[in-house]
């Protein structure tokens, strides 16, 4: 623009305003488009002085609007974020729809152009604020800009206001981008000149990003949120491939990818260390798997592939389970690559999980009960879980020996495997295989690949041995070698494996008897019973048959969807009297019974199991009755007194003292006597 353009500009509107024109000819600098909008505009009655009307649309209408055009709002909003990271001031930014509703603002000129520091809502047409650059813009339906006084209104004489067209995907017209910049004291100079250019190109060129993303999101939703804009999906795709590359990198596994030749193409830190990979020479995965000649053609089949063995080449010996799982190419059905990943014995906790379905889940914390006895044993089993020995769990059945197993092994080692043996419940002629596993044909109906053992399956966590009493005599000297030597080979192999796992067993039986009775090995049961944690059974657990009782009875509503009934008194009473034989496994069936049973919202004595109805009290166990038994010393019938004193009085040993008619120092002095902790 030169100066005098600028000059005839200023001109012709004095010319307009004072109506010395006869024909819209006379205006050979203002563009006769503006003239047109100046005239409609006076015919709106806009005031004389020519200020802006304030006209703002129904609560309702802006926000079914918001709601139609969220999606161009917010992909309008993080360019416009975009936009201001460089323009940091002296500019004002809205978009509208085609009724003239602004739906979207921005920048530190709102205030000062529209006389309010919110715009949203404001109905920006013709009749409101005259002739402007966003209507002009949607009447053409092509970018313009407008110089201050080009407007009609006199509020925005003292700006530039640039403004270009948002079309949908189907090329209708929605609504227009508008810019507003403070106008220049001397606009005809060159560089004024060429930065307005500049601001009417860049938002040409963001409402083109715009078109094109909403052409782009019709087809596609996935395209929407990836195509918001150039920045910020490449952005996306830097911290997804930074993410991609960082997570190869932590894994404690290696990931190896081949072509269909068996080239590798890529791997990661760990796999560069288990193959001893040069980066600077092409490697082929065939080096690697020697003893698996139609390794390739396994591959190229297209079938995931398992192999499990002691890898010689480059492996040294140690051992690995390889996944393959191949990459088909759909149309043409052929192998494209394959992705391998290599599980060393250190990280077998994965496989034992699939293959074993043994988790530990239980804690120390959820080992329910206040007694003194249970506690007792807990302060053992969390004192003894922080060493690296064998642990001997003895207690009746349903004491909740497994539950101490898992919890024991969680406080230190949950992120390892933990691997459950019961060995009762395994035949006597499976028993061998299911804990040392086998070679591949080794047996008929053995797996033609073989299969690892619970033991080799622990590897670098935890064996959890239940019911060890009932482990074959000739099986025992196994396990003792095993312990010894902390290698293990497989039923029908030829080589030994190195293994290192924590062993913590359990029985109901009185092991040291049975290795006087020559039916357990003496030198294993010295080797399990290194740390011994006795669990006591439920009569002896004072206190504990409420609390028991109640988280039972939650415990089974919640899990069923019941409502929780109440529990009488009476039932109460029978329960704290009833011996259990089968202890805490046997008090949540009888609760299941109960809940099941009861026709009401209160559990009576009537509802109870008919074994626990018939007896009422609490006898002693029947061996306590025959002649020849041995029966308690004083000292145990003394500690017994003093601990159900105790749980009576909530373990307050000053009225435990009075109960028993014992002094108090005397009866803190026997407390320390037992042991007894409170």
């Amino acid at each position: 623009m030169l100066k005098q353009e600028w000059d005839g500009i200023l001109a012709e509107k004095e010319l307009y305003l004072k109506g010395g024109w006869k024909d819209l000819t006379d205006f050979r600098f203002i563009r006769q488009d503006v003239i047109i909008s100046w005239e409609r505009a006076k015919r709106y009655n806009i005031s004389k002085d020519m200020t802006i009307k304030r006209k703002v649309a129904q609560p309702d209408l802006l926000n079914q609007l918001s709601q139609k055009y969220s999606s161009l709002i917010e992909l309008t909003s993080s360019m416009l974020n975009i936009f201001h990271s460089f323009v940091r001031s002296d500019f004002a930014f809205y978009f509208c729809d085609t009724s003239s509703v602004v739906l979207l603002q921005g920048g530190d000129l709102i205030e000062q152009t529209a006389k309010a520091a919110q715009i949203v809502g404001f109905v920006m047409d013709e009749e409101s604020i005259g002739t402007s650059s966003h209507l002009l813009c949607m009447e053409q339906q092509k970018p313009i800009q407008l110089m201050g006084p080009e407007h009609y209104c006199r509020d925005f004489w003292n700006i530039v206001g640039s403004s270009a067209p948002i079309f949908d995907q189907n090329n209708q017209l929605i609504g227009a981008l508008v810019l507003i910049q403070p106008m220049p004291n001397e606009p005809w100079q060159k560089q004024m000149e060429d930065f307005f250019a500049y601001t009417l190109g860049f938002l040409t060129t963001m409402s083109s990003v715009i078109n094109l993303q909403l052409k782009l999101s019709s087809k596609n939703e996935h395209l929407k949120a990836i195509n918001r804009s150039l920045i910020e999906s490449h952005k996306n795709l830097k911290t997804m491939g930074d993410t991609l590359n960082t997570t190869l990198t932590l894994m404690d596994y290696g990931v190896v990818t081949i072509d269909c030749e068996g080239k590798i193409i890529h791997a990661n830190e760990k796999a560069y260390d288990i193959l001893r990979l040069n980066s600077n020479h092409e490697h082929n995965i065939e080096d690697f798997f020697s003893g698996y000649p139609d390794f390739i053609e396994d591959v190229k089949s297209g079938q995931k592939t398992e192999i499990e063995d002691n890898f010689v080449v480059n492996f040294y010996g140690k051992k690995f389970v390889v996944t393959v799982n191949p990459i088909i190419n759909q149309e043409n059905g052929a192998m494209e690559v394959a992705v391998l990943s290599f599980l060393n014995d250190q990280s077998i906790s994965t496989v034992a999980h699939n293959r074993s379905g043994s988790y530990a889940k239980f804690s120390f914390d959820g080992i329910i009960g206040n007694s003194i006895v249970i506690k007792d044993a807990i302060r053992k089993a969390k004192q003894y879980a922080a060493s690296p020995e064998n642990i001997l769990l003895l207690g009746e059945s349903g004491t909740g020996k497994e539950l101490f197993a898992q919890a024991i092994h969680n406080n230190n080692d949950e992120r390892r495997p933990f691997i459950a043996v019961n060995c009762a419940a395994i035949p006597r002629s499976l028993i061998e295989s299911e804990l040392f596993g086998y070679e591949g044909g080794t047996f008929t109906g053995a797996e033609r690949k073989g299969r690892p053992g619970k033991i080799e399956l622990s590897n670098g966590g935890t064996l959890f041995l239940d019911e060890i009493g009932d482990m074959p005599l000739e099986l025992q000297a196994v396990l003792l070698r095993t312990l010894q030597d902390k290698k293990i080979m497989r039923v029908g192999g030829n080589k030994y494996l190195e293994i290192s796992f924590r062993l913590i067993a359990s029985t109901n039986r009185d092991l040291y008897q049975m290795v006087n009775d020559g039916l357990f090995r003496p030198d294993l049961y010295y080797r399990l019973s290194v740390l011994t944690v006795r669990i006591p059974p439920l009569r002896e657990r004072y206190g504990d048959i409420d609390l028991l009782t109640d988280y039972c009875i939650d415990n089974y509503c919640k899990k069923v969807g019941m409502p929780k009934p109440k529990i009488s008194n009476q039932v109460r009473s029978v329960l704290n009297k009833y011996c259990w034989p089968g202890n805490v496994r046997q008090l949540e069936n009888a609760i299941i019974y109960c809940i099941n049973t009861s026709k009401g919202d209160n559990i009576l004595p009537q509802d109870l199991p008919w074994e626990i109805q018939t007896e009422c009290y609490n006898p002693l166990p029947e061996s306590h009755t025959r002649q020849g038994d041995t029966v308690l010393s004083m000292s145990e019938l003394e500690k017994k007194s003093m601990l159900m004193a105790l749980a009576r009085t909530n373990n307050n040993a000053i009225k435990a003292a009075e109960i028993l008619g014992m002094g108090k120092s005397t009866f803190y002095r026997k407390l320390k006597r037992y042991e007894i902790e409170i």
